[in-house]
């Protein structure tokens, strides 16, 4: 498994152990229907999406973010008048659906769009019906950023006596669907095309390399080379005031651990040097080259995830 951005804590972390215990008078008939889950339907049964096309635009002043999105992918099981995503605190503004053929694209006529917050699902409806074959999905939505560690949400460090944030992801295991809508499930694997405006100050990193920068007034808009084929918890990226120290593996990758400015670089060497030295182990034990063209590492103030 390889995402090509990896995260750390550099604060200490304690790990405590809880056991959970029932009460005695609850009976083990009552225990199961108050613990066993209810049956999940899974969304990748009806739609195998293959390419996300994502742009966002992340606003630290008001801790939110706006994003478009194309979803290309296969309509399948049963036709029916509905397309469905998942999606978490999401303000979807627009949706346009189109079929591809052999005759071309053909848009539909939607007639709905609703967000389900108990399931987690938006539901795209249409008087016509979406029989199986290739569609296109184009969604604009909103949504503020998150305080609890996961989603899209602001790391914060102080730094010359200035409070900054370092705006990063977490979307293991099921989180991605705070950020876009998606098929927010391990087996519906596609291939990831990133787009982030942001600050110029801001480093921008993600799983794949910058393929192209473009200034625009206070901005650069940041695309990211197209991402391997994978589950929508293993995209990630960050933007934030960041230095960086940098190895070589032998076989030619870069490595690079990155922190906050107030983090001093000699703080970072022990970890990439190590990270150089594991994708050489790897890549002899295996036999098989590191996927990827490079392999950042970074530091966060706030990280709420064990691997």
């Amino acid at each position: 498994m390889c995402i090509g951005l990896m995260y750390f804590t550099y604060t200490t972390s304690v790990i405590q152990i809880v056991r959970v215990r029932c009460e005695r008078q609850i009976t083990q008939k009552s225990y199961i229907l108050l613990f066993m889950p209810k049956s999940v339907r899974h969304l990748y049964q009806q739609f195998h999406p293959e390419r996300y096309n994502l742009h966002l635009l992340p606003k630290r002043e008001t801790s939110s973010f706006s994003g478009t999105i194309q979803i290309i992918g296969k309509k399948v099981g049963r036709p029916a008048k509905r397309i469905v995503f998942h999606q978490h605190g999401l303000i979807v503004t627009n949706a346009r659906v189109y079929h591809t053929g052999k005759k071309g694209e053909t848009e539909y006529i939607l007639t709905r769009i609703y967000c389900h917050r108990g399931l987690d699902e938006l539901r795209i409806h249409s008087g016509q019906i979406f029989y199986p074959g290739t569609y296109r999905v184009e969604l604009t939505f909103d949504a503020p950023l998150t305080d609890t560690m996961h989603g899209m949400y602001q790391s914060y460090f102080t730094y010359e006596n200035t409070r900054k944030s370092i705006i990063v992801t977490q979307f293991e295991s099921h989180h991605a669907r705070e950020v876009f809508p998606c098929i927010d499930e391990p087996e519906a694997k596609a291939v990831y095309n990133l787009t982030l405006t942001h600050d110029k100050r801001d480093v921008a990193l993600a799983n794949t390399p910058i393929k192209t920068q473009t200034n625009i007034g206070d901005v650069i808009v940041t695309v990211f080379e197209e991402s391997p084929k994978m589950s929508s918890y293993l995209l990630a990226f960050a933007l934030g005031e960041l230095h960086c120290v940098q190895a070589e593996t032998k076989s030619g990758i870069i490595v690079k651990s990155w922190s906050s400015l107030v983090q001093p670089l000699s703080h970072l060497e022990y970890s990439v040097k190590e990270a150089a030295k594991v994708l050489d182990f790897f890549e002899a034990y295996y036999g098989y080259p590191y996927p990827l063209k490079k392999c950042d590492q970074l530091a966060l103030p706030d990280f709420d995830s064990g691997a």
